[in-house]
């Protein structure tokens, strides 16, 4: 039988790119001083983008906030928001989509993610 939780090389390049992006364009937009910096790498993600069959997108997208509530959660509990705990999150989010064969998710996921714990300045 198959291990269906298999990382990948091609998931594990997907979170790191994924990672890169939108931590430069938060650290960019912070520099730059703009007044709504979170749009930055949200912008980044969506750009990013990926192609997902709808009928399996709407399901993912609901275990992506899930999974991004229970991470936020853990990570403010624990961590102080900065950008290296902001990039080390998303990093991990894109991991745990992936090991979870929830590629629709991770947009999801570190939406919450950003939404619940990094969005004020």
């Amino acid at each position: 039988m198959a291990n269906i939780y298999k990382l990948t090389l091609g998931s594990l390049l997907d979170a790191v790119r994924t990672t890169v992006a939108a931590v430069a364009s938060l650290l960019l937009a912070r520099l730059l001083k703009l007044p709504e910096f979170y749009w930055a790498p949200i912008s980044a993600i969506v750009i990013i983008g990926s192609t997902i069959d709808p009928r399996t997108l709407a399901w993912q997208r609901f275990a992506g906030t899930a999974l991004g509530a229970v991470l936020a959660a853990l990570i403010a509990t624990f961590f102080p928001g900065n950008a290296l705990v902001y990039a080390v999150a998303i990093f991990l989010c894109g991991l745990l989509c992936a090991l979870l064969r929830l590629r629709g998710a991770y947009r999801a996921l570190w939406s919450f993610l950003w939404e619940s714990r990094w969005r004020s300045p």
